[in-house]
């Protein structure tokens, strides 16, 4: 099924993140039904943000606000980097033979 993403504005998202923090739909166990969130979200930024996985569904019918914790976000990169870095020293010392 093709969903059409739009772009999510700073503001657009910081308004959906605040409706379900309101709604207490935060986590899977606190998931809520659709019906109880959309008021405010345009159907289109709805479908954006299910897409990019800002919104998720927890039980069948209920959905919840996801986002890594701020510090997770420098943690996963610095990971990238030194996995990239370890990648290219084992490149150079392969090709030395």
């Amino acid at each position: 099924m093709y969903i059409p993403v739009i772009p999510t504005t700073d503001r657009g998202r910081a308004a959906a993140a605040a409706a379900f923090r309101s709604a207490g739909a935060i986590s899977p166990s606190q998931a809520r039904p659709r019906a109880e969130l959309t008021s405010g979200i345009d159907p289109r930024r709805w479908d954006a943000l299910l897409a990019e996985g800002a919104i998720r569904e927890g039980a069948p019918g209920t959905y919840y606000w996801f986002e890594l914790p701020p510090r997770t976000r420098p943690r996963v990169l610095l990971m990238v980097i030194v996995i990239a870095h370890l990648l290219v020293v084992a490149a150079v010392v392969f090709l030395a033979r």
